[in-house]
């Protein structure tokens, strides 16, 4: 059971939290861009068929600011994933679940300045205990989250 602290630029950390899944990807964010979910998609492995569910905000304003990318919510990403996504209103927490054993908890969200220009800091963790209780709440807003209109 290993915990770390990741900040800054945490894009590394990301891509390889996202190699080393193998089944199954969690993600809650409010703010997503396409570019950012371009590269975690990217790299997880090609050899596998990983189930990806997001929950993020699906608000006008989110998507006239610039916050997020409309077209994530109707996914075109070429992907060797299962990517489904659901809209949650109110979220504010950024969650990262591999595999139901390790996640990644924090400020940064996964847009351009998340990755690369803010001052952001998550904590990384192998605890079974605390992934068994975030991937727990995530089920909880997956349930209370709503699917997307056609």
């Amino acid at each position: 059971m290993s915990t770390k602290l990741v900040f800054g630029a945490w894009i590394d950390e990301l891509q390889a939290f996202a190699a080393e899944t193998r089944n199954r990807l969690l993600i809650a964010t409010p703010w997503i861009k396409y570019s950012a979910a371009q590269l975690l998609l990217q790299s997880l492995p090609s050899s596998r068929n990983i189930n990806v569910r997001l929950i993020a905000r699906f608000e006008v304003d989110d998507f006239l600011s610039g916050s997020s990318d409309l077209q994530l919510f109707y996914p075109t990403l070429p992907s060797r994933s299962d990517f489904r996504v659901r809209a949650m209103r109110n979220l504010h927490a950024k969650i990262f679940i591999s595999d139901d054993r390790s996640i990644i908890l924090g400020s940064a969200n996964l847009t351009e300045g998340g990755l690369y220009r803010n001052q952001e800091a998550m904590i990384q963790s192998h605890d079974t205990v605390v992934v068994a209780e975030a991937c727990n709440l995530f089920e909880q807003w997956w349930g209370a989250s709503a699917e997307l209109p056609q």
